[in-house]
């Protein structure tokens, strides 16, 4: 609905590219950053992007919390701390194997979906 009332085709993905090569100029000096958008688009894609990641933070926030005092609850603390463990583990070794940084076993690929 607001990718209509603002006339925006894709507004999430247009936003995300936005603020991306905006952190690449600025952080990291390369690419030619954002040029050729008006101020209202600029302004638009920059408010867009901050609360949508606001949003997302605080939601996984919570959601992780929630999660990890009902396995305390359940489990006990030690067992909760392991699970947290486990699960970071699992989404560093996702990301390390899909950047092609690790290699990985064609079952643990399934696994993982990364086909």
């Amino acid at each position: 609905m607001l990718n209509h009332a603002l006339n925006m085709a894709d507004l999430r993905q247009e936003a995300h590219q936005f603020c991306k090569r905006s952190l690449l100029k600025v952080l990291f000096k390369q690419g030619k950053g954002n040029v050729g958008f008006s101020r209202r688009d600029a302004f638009i894609y920059l408010t867009y992007g901050w609360f949508s990641l606001i949003a997302t933070g605080a939601f996984l926030l919570l959601m992780s919390i929630s999660w990890f005092m009902l396995l305390k609850y359940w489990f006990g603390d030690m067992l909760a701390w392991g699970v947290v463990l486990l699960i970071a583990v699992g989404f560093l070794f996702r990301e390390l194997s899909r950047r092609k940084f690790l290699p990985v076993p064609h079952f643990l690929r399934q696994f993982f979906g990364l086909h």
